[in-house]
């Protein structure tokens, strides 16, 4: 499992390019990596969920099925 610092950095990063698929597999990866290793997530597991939510959203609107 990647360290937290590189979790981090690894969402910033993908939120940064903007492509919500990346931003959605990149949250994907997050919580996949806490479920092998049956770890608790991080206190601020809420950031990869906001980012999820909101490129789903962004995909939505995209599509116009919002």
């Amino acid at each position: 499992m990647r360290s937290y610092k590189q979790q981090k950095s690894a969402l910033t990063r993908v939120i940064n390019k903007g492509d919500a698929d990346k931003i959605i597999a990149e949250c994907d990866r997050f919580e996949a990596e806490y479920e092998e290793a049956n770890q608790p997530v991080p206190d601020d597991w809420h950031r990869w969920n906001i980012a999820k939510q909101d490129a789903e959203f962004a995909k939505a609107r995209e599509r116009g099925s919002w």
